[in-house]
């Protein structure tokens, strides 16, 4: 009944596929119950070990004890078995948000690492384009200062004091904390919030359609 048990997975099983898994840069071929699978085993080798740990023997006792050991050394290797899939899925993740004409085999992936992929690539797009968004935008307002400082020095004093310093803008859309001119931090801003900004940064905000002016 034990060896029956065991057909479909055992510790040899196991540790081949780690060691591919190890060895090779790209997703193994698992079987699509290959987890549910591994868990039988280890239920299976805990029985094996409560059926000797009470044993007073010593024949008995050798017994609870190599059980208990390949029971360590299964939960060991699945879990070795997982990190490193999860690292591979993660690396191919980063790579399809960085580049994106990135074409990513996904079919060794099982159902479940399937939806961890498109979790993880959703979830690292909108990281980065809010950084970047942040980024540039700051980088946009102190060019925009800049632009106006000089603007302002060459119409003289009495043009100066027509261009106003702040204007009020409505954000069209949610903006994560930036730096303005003299990296002060500045938001975050939700959707349809109204706020005053340093003109720079402001026209910077309504030049990529983030914002509109509030008359």
């Amino acid at each position: 009944m034990a060896d029956e048990k065991k057909d479909s997975m055992s510790y040899e099983k196991l540790y081949e596929i780690s060691r591919l898994e190890k060895r090779r840069d790209e997703l193994q071929k698992l079987d699509a119950g290959f987890f549910l699978e591994a868990l039988t085993l280890i239920r299976h080798q805990l029985e094996e070990v409560r059926r000797y740990e009470h044993s007073s023997d010593i024949e008995g006792t050798a017994k609870a004890q190599n059980a208990r050991r390949e029971l360590d050394n299964i939960r060991k290797i699945v879990r070795e078995i997982y990190d490193r899939r999860e690292s591979k899925i993660i690396d191919m993740a980063v790579t399809k948000t960085r580049t994106a004409t990135h074409i990513a085999d996904t079919s060794l992936m099982m159902a479940e690492e399937k939806r961890f992929y498109e979790e993880m690539i959703a979830m690292l797009s909108d990281y980065r384009k809010s950084m970047i968004d942040s980024i540039i935008i700051g980088e946009e307002a102190k060019k925009a200062g800049e632009r106006g400082s000089k603007e302002a020095e060459q119409k003289g004093p009495e043009k100066q004091k027509e261009v106003p310093d702040k204007i009020r803008v409505r954000f069209l859309a949610p903006i994560p904390q930036f730096l303005g001119e003299d990296l002060e931090p500045l938001g975050p801003f939700a959707e349809d919030a109204a706020v005053t900004l340093p003109r720079s940064i402001a026209e910077a905000l309504i030049e990529r359609k983030k914002a509109e002016r509030v008359k």
